[in-house]
């Protein structure tokens, strides 16, 4: 069973074997979904490929900031109740996290219509493009919920997440390669891209609901709204600077496109899209295994092991050191390949960017567990901070060095940010587990401070 504790080794093995486990749907993931984003590029070329991905970061940024995605809070509490055999909190956790997700997203559609139109000179978007938009912004109903997912890597069905994984991209380029015979136009890529958010949603809360039946997990479910929070103290506190820092986080994707197309235009977007698309791809590796720490990390701090905890994110942070810098160091090597493969010779002027993104991922594999060690102890006051300041660098420098350097200069903006939150969460996480072994006691408190 995942919540019992094995030695340090046997945690990371599994720790890898669940990323082995992951990874077969996210590598493929990741490459229908390079394929979907170069057919779509080809197709629409970077001006019309540019003004779908302003809509859509406009669209995710409205559903980033309203939504609550409460995925990796879900794993922390749940992993407590299932632990202690107290399957009625644990329904009533899931209760309180699908009421959240259902009322934010109907909130963010509705402020997301209201906005459109009066943003739309400050976005810089041609007046021809709010037709297009507003149906379009339909999409944030069925933005990725973080809670289907936490709850298959809740019950240890890391296969069933790496295959659920595999709908959106695979829907998308499916969706348009269908449209290309209707004249592959904005409106049909947009309606592909649109179905296979919903398909993803669908399939997602269907594989969730699934499994939660199969291990009754919701017999006898009442669904009453008394009560939902008292046997998880903290839970609200948690939630919302988790979620805080989810909005923070949004600075340096959706809303970075979105300033990039105000200041440069929206073919300017695009190739800044397209560069920070192929190096979040890369950095998925290092999201699989962060998704396979989480339940590990949990079950550790709940049972206060604190220094099997923080050897094992050592561990884990030298060896996605050791195996993430060589490819994103060959990545870089051969970008203006990559570009000119994946979106053709258009988007050839992203090659300086998407070096210096890749720059960026390379922050990410040494502090791999830093995140997920401050949810899992209830640090999430330091997560948050850390967060917003260097979001703050990122958007002061994108201010600056843009207006001077353009596409070069947001590259350069998210790769000195990215290494400053890095660094800080990493010495942060290595404080927050010094010390305490088994008989440290259970889960920490929840600070904000």
């Amino acid at each position: 069973m995942i919540g019992d504790l094995a030695p340090a080794g046997g945690v990371l093995r599994r720790i890898f074997h669940n990323t082995v486990r992951l990874s077969g749907g996210h590598g493929l993931a990741a490459l229908l979904g390079i394929a979907a984003i170069a057919l779509a590029a080809r197709t629409l070329g970077s001006a019309g490929f540019g003004e779908l991905v302003v809509v859509q970061a406009f669209a995710l940024t409205v559903a980033g900031i309203c939504r609550f995605n409460a995925g990796g809070v879900l794993v922390r509490f749940g992993a407590i109740c299932l632990s202690s055999g107290r399957r009625r909190d644990l329904q009533g956790l899931l209760l309180l996290v699908l009421l959240l997700d259902l009322g934010s997203a109907a909130a963010a559609l509705l402020l997301a219509e209201l906005l459109v139109a009066p943003l739309l000179p400050l976005l810089g978007w041609p007046p021809g493009l709010l037709g297009f938009a507003r149906p379009y912004l339909v999409i944030i109903l069925f933005s990725q919920s973080a809670t289907p997912l936490a709850v298959l890597r809740l019950l240890d069905r890391f296969d069933l997440a790496a295959l659920q994984r595999i709908v959106l991209p695979a829907v998308r380029l499916a969706g348009v390669l269908l449209a290309m015979p209707a004249d592959g136009g904005l409106w049909a890529v947009g309606a592909a891209w649109l179905a296979a958010n919903i398909a993803d949603s669908l399939v997602a809360w269907g594989l969730a609901l699934r499994e939660l039946r199969r291990r009754r997990l919701l017999e006898g479910m009442e669904f009453r709204l008394r009560g939902l929070v008292r046997p998880h103290p903290g839970l609200w506190r948690l939630l919302i600077a988790v979620n805080l820092r989810g909005t923070v986080g949004l600075v340096s994707s959706r809303i970075a496109t979105l300033l990039v197309g105000a200041m440069l235009g929206a073919r300017m977007a695009g190739l800044y899209q397209l560069a920070l698309q192929i190096a979040g791809s890369l950095e998925r590796v290092a999201e699989m295994v962060r998704k396979a720490l989480e339940p590990e990390l949990a079950h550790l701090v709940a049972a206060g092991a604190l220094r099997r905890a923080r050897r094992t994110a050592l561990r884990l942070a030298a060896t996605a050191t050791a195996l993430g810098w060589p490819l994103l160091a060959l990545a870089a090597w051969f970008a203006l390949p990559l570009l000119t493969l994946i979106g053709g010779p258009d988007f050839a002027g992203g090659r300086t960017v998407l070096v210096l993104l890749l720059l960026q991922q390379a922050a990410a594999p040494p502090s791999l567990p830093a995140a997920t060690v401050l949810v899992m102890r209830g640090k999430v006051g330091g997560l948050l901070r850390a967060s917003a300041l260097a979001r703050g660098l990122f958007l002061a420098l994108l201010f600056l060095l843009v207006p001077g350097l353009a596409l070069t200069g947001a590259g350069l903006a998210a790769a000195l940010a990215g290494w400053f939150e890095a660094s800080w969460l990493s010495f942060l996480a290595l404080r927050a587990l010094r010390g305490g072994g088994r008989r440290g006691g259970g889960a920490a408190p929840v600070s904000v401070s």
